[in-house]
């Protein structure tokens, strides 16, 4: 729990995990993964050695964040638990990558696999697989984004093309953002 310093106007979460996320469940499995290409591979393991001190160096620990995000987590149990402030407006930019079939947006990520979308393998693949069908931005499910109390879908939620990691350089997404800060 925060103190309530009183500085807060306006919140906007952007593809923001507000019940958790099934990524979180792949923490092992990525752990395993390293483990394996430590093992087997020569000059991928000394990158992967390098990564591995910065991240202790930096005192990261993305097992404690994996595991906040997980589903059902206290730390989550405990925001759900927590009133929404009256005079503060919150808002949401909720990616969507169903939106992508026809994307023709500036980001080259997202024009890069626009071909694999369309042929319906990796965000469908990763919706069936992963999160049950349910939309999702690559990382979160739409229904976890949309989990706060007394949120309003229609005046409070900005649903946009983008997936998880275009979500500040994908013009759509920016521009709602902007409208978003702007607009008082």
């Amino acid at each position: 729990k925060v103190k309530d310093t009183g500085y807060i106007k306006k919140l906007i979460l952007v593809g923001s995990p507000c019940s958790g996320s099934e990524m979180a469940g792949l923490s092992s499995s990525a752990r395993d993964l390293l483990t394996q290409a430590l093992n087997v591979t020569g000059p991928v393991k000394f990158v992967i050695t390098g990564l591995a001190y910065l991240v202790k160096q930096l005192k990261i620990n993305p097992a404690t964040t994996l595991k906040e995000l997980t589903p059902g987590s206290q730390l989550l149990q405990d925001l759900a638990l927590s009133p929404m402030k009256t005079g503060v407006e919150y808002h949401i930019i909720a990616g969507n990558t169903a939106l992508l079939e026809n994307y023709s947006g500036d980001d080259f990520f997202l024009r890069k696999v626009a071909t694999i979308v369309k042929e319906k393998i990796v965000y469908p693949g990763l919706s069936y697989a992963l999160y049950d069908k349910e939309a999702n931005d690559m990382a979160v499910t739409l229904k976890s984004m949309f989990a706060i109390p007394a949120l309003n879908k229609e005046k409070q939620v900005r649903e946009v093309a983008s997936n998880h990691l275009s979500y500040f350089r994908e013009p759509a997404s920016m521009n709602e953002l902007m409208n978003l800060i702007h607009h008082t």
